[in-house]
């Protein structure tokens, strides 16, 4: 079920890793985005599912009815909207209204528009801080690749931009100011900020 990169065993979080976390009051984000996920891959995550079933954890999810499925089995998960979804920003409260997601991950390539502004449900919405190609690519085959690559199943999408954009770090202030509270932050360079990041 994982999805949004490539799982990478060594980089997994250990029992001490969330026993850190959990002192600290900060709950574990598990990114359950995979856009092949089935009936059959969910039952067999449900172990792995309850184990972490807990106040203050939560969910990623691409799809609805994965949304539906742990929201109805272990209600304690916060249940997150990945930007995978790419709802437009008129699209955003209608979806909250829904009641499924707690909060949407807004697609980083809304930032510079002003019409977010217009989001009724500023405190659920996720805004990216920075971005590499995710701002300006309309066609991000990479997350099927990715879902692909994740299930051992023959790949048949590649990066539509190569991989080779710029990151971009965007003006935390004018989303502030428009009343954003929450952001999300992809792992930057090892080059200096100010050398490899663009201010949006």
């Amino acid at each position: 079920m994982y999805g949004g990169r490539s799982f990478k065993p060594q980089f997994c979080l250990s029992e001490s890793n969330l026993q850190e976390l959990y002192d600290h009051s900060i709950g574990f984000r598990i990114p359950l985005t995979n856009l092949l996920t089935t009936v059959a891959d969910y039952k067999e995550c449900l172990h792995f599912l309850d184990k972490h079933h807990k106040v203050g954890n939560s969910v990623i999810v691409s799809s609805k009815k994965v949304g539906q499925w742990i929201h109805d089995d272990f209600p304690q998960y916060k249940i997150e909207c990945s930007t995978i979804r790419n709802y437009t920003p008129p699209q955003i409260d209608k979806v909250l209204d829904q009641g499924l997601f707690d909060s949407i991950v807004l697609s980083a390539r809304f930032n510079p528009r002003d019409d977010i502004a217009n989001i009724r449900q500023k405190d659920k919405v996720i805004v990216f801080a920075n971005s590499k190609c995710g701002w300006t690519c309309m066609t991000p085959t990479c997350y099927m690749q990715v879902s692909q690559h994740n299930k051992k199943i023959p790949e048949t999408h590649v990066c539509s931009q190569g991989g080779k954009m710029e990151k971009v770090q965007f003006n935390i202030d004018r989303l502030v100011e428009m009343g954003f509270t929450q952001f999300k932050l992809t792992p930057v360079t090892t080059e200096p900020v100010g050398k490899s990041l663009t201010l949006l």
